[in-house]
C-alpha cells in the first residue's frame, strides 16, 4: 500500500508480492551481441538490448559499416548483416564518448582501406589511450595514424594489407584490446594467435566476448588463465536470435 502526502511518497509493508522483476539489459553484452551480429551475411534478430549512448554509438558505427539496423518492434533491434567490412570510399566513425565502442570497432574495422575514429568528447575519451591496439594492428599489416603516442583519438586505419600471424598485447590497461582482436580475427584470410602479458584488467569482460562469439559460430581455443588464443582461419559469423541478459 502506498500514499502520497504533501509530495512525499509512503510505502507501506506488504506480506505478499506479484509480479516478475524487469532487470535492465546488460550493456556490455548488447555491444557484442550487436558486434557479431553485423559480421553475419544473414539477418539476426536482438531481443531486449540495451539503449544506452554507448549502444547509440555502436549503432552508427555499424551503419557507417553498412550494416542496417531496424527496430522490428519495442524490444526487438533487427540486423542485416555485412560479412567482412569493405568499403571503396574513406569512411568515418563518431564515437561518442563510448571507449569499449571505439575499440571494439576499431578491431573489426581495421579492413577497411580507409576509416578514422573521431569523438566529440576529447576531454574524456580523447584522452584515453588505444596504444596497445594499434601496436597490436600494426603488427597484422595495418598502417595506423594518430598524432599522439598513446593512440588517442583521432585514429586512422589504412587495413588494405591486414594479415594474419601472431601478436603479443599486454591486458594491463584494459581487455578490449583482446576482445578486438577476437572479434576480427574470423575476418582475417589467415589464422590469429594471440598472447596476452602483464595482469588482465576486466577479464570477466573477456569472458563476456568469448562467450558471445562461441554463440556466433567461432571456434577459439584459449588456456585456462585466458591468456593464449588461437582463432583459425576459414570461420564465419552465423546469423542468429540472441537475447540480452540483465
Amino acid at each position: 500500500m502506498k500514499e502520497r502526502i504533501e509530495g512525499q511518497l509512503f510505502i507501506a509493508p506488504t506480506a505478499l508480492l506479484r509480479g516478475e522483476p524487469l532487470v535492465p539489459s546488460s550493456k556490455y553484452y548488447t555491444l557484442r551481441y550487436v558486434l557479431a551480429a553485423t559480421l553475419t551475411n544473414g539477418e539476426s534478430r536482438i531481443h531486449f538490448p540495451a539503449e544506452s549512448d554507448d549502444s547509440d554509438a555502436l549503432f552508427r558505427g555499424c551503419r557507417a559499416l553498412g550494416a542496417t539496423l531496424a527496430w522490428e518492434d519495442a524490444h526487438t533491434l533487427l540486423i542485416r548483416g555485412v560479412g567482412r567490412p569493405y568499403a571503396k570510399e574513406p569512411v568515418t566513425i563518431n564515437v561518442g564518448n563510448a571507449g569499449a565502442v571505439a575499440r571494439l570497432l576499431m578491431g573489426i574495422s581495421a579492413t577497411l582501406p580507409d576509416v578514422t575514429f573521431v569523438t566529440d568528447h576529447p576531454q574524456s575519451l580523447g584522452k584515453r589511450p588505444n596504444r596497445e591496439l594499434l601496436e597490436a594492428l600494426t603488427t597484422l599489416g595495418v598502417i595506423c595514424e594518430s598524432e599522439h603516442i598513446e593512440g588517442y583519438l583521432p585514429v586512422t586505419l589504412h587495413g588494405e594489407h591486414i594479415h594474419g600471424g601472431h601478436v603479443t598485447i599486454s591486458g594491463a590497461r584494459s581487455s578490449q584490446y583482446i576482445s578486438a582482436l577476437l572479434f576480427l580475427a574470423p575476418l582475417l584470410n589467415e589464422g590469429l594467435k594471440i598472447t596476452v602479458v602483464d595482469d588482465m584488467k576486466s577479464q570477466s569482460l573477456l569472458s563476456a566476448s568469448l562467450e558471445v562469439l562461441q554463440e556466433a559460430g567461432i571456434v577459439i581455443e584459449h588456456d585456462d588463465t585466458l591468456r593464449h588464443f588461437s582463432i583459425a582461419d576459414g570461420q564465419r559469423y552465423l546469423p542468429r536470435n540472441y537475447t540480452i541478459p540483465g
